[in-house]
């Protein structure tokens, strides 16, 4: 009895990790005791919990490695609805989003909020746009090109760092969950 993490590709040239539950019957069971809708909101706050987790080891190493932090900052945890019945899925990574920046005097860059691009573009400053969902990727492994870049991972290796404690969370905020929401159905407080 217990559990294991299995991380692995689901492609080569793809940043997506995945983990899968197995191994405690006691679990599944007292699971599958609840109702379908109770069920589901335990898996997602258990899900959320350990999604946070890994969330925040990729923002810490993906700091290191833009001026701008936008990249760290499009991290999100998503719930997703899956293909499988009866199967969660939780994806952590960029979020698809738009920023604005401008060059300061000193080459710097700022950031621009949306309220102000037609301001900053009225007074003749060059304003242009990061969307991290688009370029994450180049930065995890690296692109070949007229100007090639050596991959510069951060999602890999802070899933790799803390994937079995994520697993851990997610496991003791779902029993947690179980416990409190058995109590909540039996009237015990």
């Amino acid at each position: 009895m217990g559990f294991g993490c299995n991380p692995s590709r689901a492609a080569t040239n793809s940043a997506m990790a995945s983990m899968s539950l197995s191994g405690d019957k006691r679990l599944m069971d007292a699971l599958y005791s609840l109702p379908a809708q109770v069920r589901r909101k335990c898996v997602a706050k258990a899900m959320n919990a350990g999604g946070g987790i890994l969330k925040r080891a990729i923002e810490t190493n993906a700091q290191k490695h833009y001026v701008t932090g936008t990249l760290a900052k499009s991290i999100v945890v998503k719930r997703v609805k899956p293909k499988r019945p009866g199967s969660f899925l939780v994806i952590v990574g960029p979020k698809n989003v738009r920023r604005a920046f401008r060059r300061t005097n000193k080459g710097k860059l700022r950031g621009v909020s949306d309220k102000k691009i037609d301001q900053v573009k009225a007074e003749g400053t060059q304003v242009f746009f990061r969307n991290p969902a688009k370029y994450a990727h180049l930065v995890e492994f690296g692109h070949a090109g007229k100007r090639k870049a050596k991959p510069h991972p951060f999602m890999r290796p802070a899933f790799d760092a803390v994937a079995q404690t994520a697993l851990d969370v997610m496991l003791g905020n779902l029993w947690t969950q179980i416990h409190r929401e058995m109590k909540r159905m039996l009237g015990v407080t």
